[in-house]
């Protein structure tokens, strides 16, 4: 199958693809420096919004599958002891998908509930 059209990474395997997403959304996440204009990146890449906080709060790390759906592990954003999460587990996984085809995520499903 191919690539999607919303993902820009110049990069094959599933593995390469989750490291360069978390590492550029690290990075577009931080403030830029005064007298720059925002995040650097590598040539033949990009960075691009697609999706606000209305489908994803407080996001942790996330992976494309192969069928360009957005995998978000997201915290509950409460700090709680690891006693705390072991008791209750209030962190979650978030599926976006992109249904109308613009590159856009637009759909956010809860894909697993309940963990640490």
């Amino acid at each position: 199958m191919p690539t999607p059209p919303h993902v820009f990474l110049p990069i094959t395997s599933f593995p390469a693809r989750f490291v360069c997403l978390s590492v550029l959304a690290c990075v577009a996440s931080l403030p830029a420096r005064a007298g720059t204009t925002g995040p650097r990146v590598p040539d033949g890449f990009t960075i691009e919004i697609v999706t606000d906080a209305s489908l994803v709060k407080y996001p942790m790390m996330a992976g494309f599958d192969d069928r360009g759906r957005l995998f978000v592990a997201a915290s509950a954003g409460r700090n709680l002891s690891a006693a705390e999460l072991m008791k209750q587990p209030a962190n979650f996984v978030q599926m976006l998908e992109d249904t109308d085809g613009d590159g856009h995520f637009d759909k956010s499903t809860r894909f697993a509930d309940k963990m640490t």
